[in-house]
């Protein structure tokens, strides 16, 4: 039997330092009673604390406690809520053999922490005797106070379940040196929320009464109790994670609740409780007031995909949640939408009618950029981070009823099309037949977000892992594109084209149409990242300048011109002829043009006036006979 749990010696020395550990007593408790299955759980306010969870199989252990550490230091000690629970299924043992059936679980909201700030944690409690059980020393680390650049790894469907979960920590393994600072989950964290073996797997939880050890991972650590996770309920999950993960129910049922992280407003919501949508929706609609109103990326997390690659597109309760959540992401604009349930890699900026409304641009081998376009969410669908299963696509028709456009033609990636399609133009890059568990690290900052999707292939009944390869790179950013500005010109030149002319004279038309023409001729250019954002600048400039040339170009075509007269008697036989021409345009403009010209008595002629020529007789000195503009 064993009091105290093994320690790294850098904790070795810290507890016993610290006073943590205290001489062994004579009590007899099992060697696993050390605190296990550690989590770190996201709260509303992550600058500041964390909420820590764990459990031990012993239910007589007192004074839980969480110590905080900075710097080899103690920062504070707070101390746990207990509660003991019956769990099924575990893979645990007590000293005379059988299943353990019942767990103390602790929980303790740690605040008043710093932000930005990686801090040390060791979790533990005391038995009669006094003697104190304490688990590894972890670490967490809290958000930034400003909108500074941060990467947290995303996973979609753990799914812990038998030899499929032990892919988890083979996972782990991998992303845990990505320098990350959080985890997504995007639900089912186990294949069954009641069955404690799989929560055991999930924490890779190494024990010498293991009865199964086949199912835990002996190559790889966990690295779930490193992380602050924040989840969402999946429909394999139930709505407390069965105690191992706690996250609020500001948004009308459990585990539905929002942060700011960075430079990003992130919102979970709780697909599995249908009722409370309307009170759902109200807490969403009001989070992204607030945060459009702070300049934030949105970023909404849920479990079953709305938009995916694979076979739940035609689920019933999909097509039902679909048409209720798409029109209001769409018109909230909201950023990125982060999804599970269909076990496949597939993304896609999509409208509220499940149009592809993307301009994505390939700028590499797998690695893609685009411009966030307005009113239409990237939909992001997270593969499965176990081995449990992977789903193909289905057939469906378009259907504006059930906001989808056939065959996938939504998305710009589907990891479940074959090799070489459009969606998936290089497919894997192993050709063997394992499966391909996936992580995902989500770069943010304040102009961008990168997604750097990795697979790998894992034999579960060998554990053996082959190294990650990029499946595939994404960067999504709200600033202008670089020819942005360039696109803006040519597509107000080209509209130029089919305006209406009948106003203009035809000569003049065909001398504005030339001008635009040749300029675009001259400097057509082709989007490209490789191209200097000056060329674009001079080439948008040279064709805006020749729009408003055409455009002067332009003459408006005339009507009718209507000469008038009249006559001025002086002194002698000296007469003012004054005569007037009015022009009508066939914008409905008039113009004047007017000329007085001296005469003797009653002169008849034809006179020039502007660039008419008038003939005019007159009569009696001041009376006109005639008025009329010679051809």
């Amino acid at each position: 039997m064993k009091r105290i749990t093994k320690l790294s010696t850098l904790f070795l020395s810290l507890v016993f330092v610290f006073g943590l550990l205290t001489a062994p007593s004579s009590a007899q408790i099992s060697f696993d009673v050390a605190p296990a299955q550690i989590g770190v759980a996201m709260t509303e306010a992550p600058q500041h604390s964390v909420n820590i969870t764990w459990t031990t199989i012993s239910t007589n252990l007192t004074n839980p406690t969480v110590t905080i550490y900075l710097g080899g230091e103690v920062i504070k000690t707070v101390a746990a809520a207990k509660t003991n629970r019956s769990v099924s299924s575990s893979n645990l043992r007590n000293e005379s053999g059988s299943a353990v059936s019942q767990k103390a679980f602790y929980e303790a909201l740690i605040d008043g922490l710093d932000p930005d700030t990686t801090y040390t944690y060791v979790c533990g409690a005391e038995d009669a005797g006094g003697a104190s059980y304490v688990g590894e020393g972890n670490t967490f680390k809290t958000a930034p106070a400003a909108r500074d650049e941060f990467t947290f790894i995303y996973l979609a469907d753990t799914q812990s379940s038998g030899v499929n979960g032990k892919a988890i920590t083979a996972n782990s393994g991998f992303f845990k040196n990505e320098n990350a600072s959080f985890i997504y989950i995007a639900g089912d964290l186990t294949d069954t929320a009641a069955n404690e073996g799989q929560w055991e797997t999930f924490f890779n939880q190494k024990a010498a009464s293991y009865a199964n050890d086949t199912l835990v991972n002996n190559n790889y650590e966990s690295a779930m109790s490193d992380f602050v996770i924040s989840a969402v309920q999946g429909n394999h999950d139930n709505n407390t994670f069965a105690g191992h993960l706690t996250y609020p129910a500001t948004g009308g049922t459990n585990i539905t609740y929002a942060y700011t992280y960075g430079s990003a407003r992130f919102i979970m919501l709780n697909f599995e409780n249908t009722a409370t949508r309307p009170q759902q929706e109200t807490f969403l609609r009001a989070q992204t007031a607030d945060a459009k109103a702070d300049g934030l990326w949105i970023i909404v997390g849920f479990h079953k995909s709305i938009y995916s690659g694979a076979s739940h597109m035609t689920d019933s309760d999909v097509i039902n949640a679909r048409q209720y959540w798409s029109p209001i992401f769409a018109e909230l604009d909201v950023d990125v939408v982060l999804q599970g349930h269909d076990h496949v890699l597939s993304r896609g900026f999509v409208s509220e009618w499940g149009e592809n409304m993307g301009n994505t641009w390939k700028t590499g081998p797998r690695t893609y950029m685009a411009n966030k376009p307005s009113n239409a969410p990237l939909y992001y669908v997270g593969n499965c981070a176990s081995t449990l299963k992977f789903y193909s696509p289905v057939s469906f028709t378009t259907s504006t009823t059930n906001r989808v456009v056939a065959d996938y033609g939504f998305l710009d990636l589907n990891s479940a099309r074959p090799a070489g399609h459009v969606q998936n133009p290089e497919g894997p890059q192993t050709g063997d037949s394992l499966a391909h568990p996936t992580y995902t690290t989500v770069t943010v900052s304040d102009e961008y977000i990168t997604f750097n999707t990795y697979m790998f292939s894992y034999d579960r009944n060998n554990d053996v892992a082959g190294e990650p390869y990029l499946y595939d790179t994404f960067t999504v950013t709200r600033t202008p594109l670089p020819w942005a500005g360039y696109d803006k010109a040519v597509d107000e030149a080209n509209a130029f084209f089919y305006e209406d002319f009948s106003i203009y004279t035809d000569d003049s038309v065909s001398l504005a149409k030339g001008i635009l023409f040749g300029a675009l001729e001259s400097y057509e250019l082709k989007p490209s990242y490789t191209t200097l954002q000056s060329e674009y600048d001079r080439a948008a400039a040279a064709i805006k300048a020749a729009l408003k040339d055409a455009r002067a170009a332009l003459a408006v075509r005339l009507v009718s011109a209507t000469p008038e007269a009249s006559v001025n008697k002086l002194n002698g036989n000296k007469n003012d002829l004054t005569i007037t021409v009015t022009e009508l345009y066939a914008d409905g403009r008039k113009a004047v043009v007017k000329e007085t010209i001296s005469i003797n008595n009653n002169a008849a002629g034809t006179y020039n006036v502007g660039s008419y020529r008038v003939y005019v007789d007159t009569k009696g000195n001041t009376q006109i006979r005639e008025c009329y503009i010679v051809k």
